[in-house]
């Protein structure tokens, strides 16, 4: 018969021994299980108290609303305090640089400003004359530089030319506007000024030959069209000798027909000295 195992044999021990052992590991992972679930739930926590930050804005909600621990809520209130203090500072660097571009701007326009107003107290307010009176004047002074002449046109006769010439290109549909302002008869007085020191007038048909030329020119050089044609201004059947008077008066005077249009003084002392002769 075979020998019976005794209750102290090693083979209980060791049963023992393994049992508490396994139980032992159990109790270990349980433990780690535990605390790494610990560990999940609070990185989840802190996550959705993060998103709660960024997309509630100015509104607070207590953490525990939001499944949340109670401890977040200083590390919350420290986070709105930042961002509202990184608010403030943007918004007040922004409207610093806002003030200094306004300073800046102001300073670039205060020479402009002075300018103009130094060119409004310099120049009065200019008096608006009548055309007639202007065109009278114009007319005086051709009259006044006639005397030579056999027969001498009246006043009358020299504002007709002017009429009669803008009336024709009117008709011809060459312009809709008429020609006959303030500042285009000033400027064919200036052109009469050189062209009685230019050229020898001899008879009323040299008279008004010139007088013609520096209305064409004054058109072509102060009207809205490009060109105009030569006839309503051709006196003469001379073309080639009206293009030669018309380009040595222009070339022997250009700079105070760009003057004229540039210079205002100049211009108010070609008006005062044209309408000197209506008196």
């Amino acid at each position: 018969m075979g020998q019976s195992v005794s209750a102290t044999s090693p083979i209980r021990v060791l049963s023992a021994t393994s049992l508490e052992a396994r139980n032992t590991a159990m109790d270990n992972s349980k433990r780690s299980m535990k605390k790494k679930l610990a560990e999940d739930v609070r990185r989840l926590t802190h996550a959705a108290t993060s998103k709660w930050k960024i997309g509630l804005g100015g509104k607070r909600k207590h953490p525990q609303q939001l499944g949340g621990p109670s401890v977040l809520v200083k590390s919350v209130s420290c986070d709105a305090a930042l961002c509202a203090k990184i608010n403030s500072t943007a918004v007040g660097s922004t409207c610093d640089v806002k003030e200094r571009s306004e300073h800046a701007t102001r300073i670039e326009n205060q020479p402009q400003e002075q300018s103009e107003r130094k060119a409004k107290q310099r120049s009065p307010k200019k008096k608006n004359i009548p055309l007639p009176d202007v065109m009278m004047s114009l007319g005086k002074f051709v009259l006044s530089k006639t005397e030579g002449l056999t027969c001498r046109p009246t006043v009358a006769d020299v504002v007709g030319w002017m009429r009669q010439a803008d009336r024709a290109l009117q008709l011809n549909g060459w312009t809709v506007n008429s020609f006959l302002i303030e500042s285009h008869v000033v400027f064919t007085f200036m052109l009469m000024q050189a062209a009685f020191e230019q050229f020898a007038m001899c008879s009323l048909l040299d008279l008004k030959e010139v007088f013609y030329l520096c209305l064409y020119i004054s058109y072509t050089y102060n009207a809205n069209e490009i060109s105009y044609p030569l006839r309503p201004f051709l006196v003469k059947s001379d073309r080639v000798g009206f293009w030669d008077k018309c380009t040595g008066l222009s070339l022997s005077i250009s700079d105070r027909m760009l003057k004229i249009n540039n210079d205002r003084d100049y211009y108010e002392y070609m008006l005062h000295s044209l309408l000197a002769y209506a008196h």
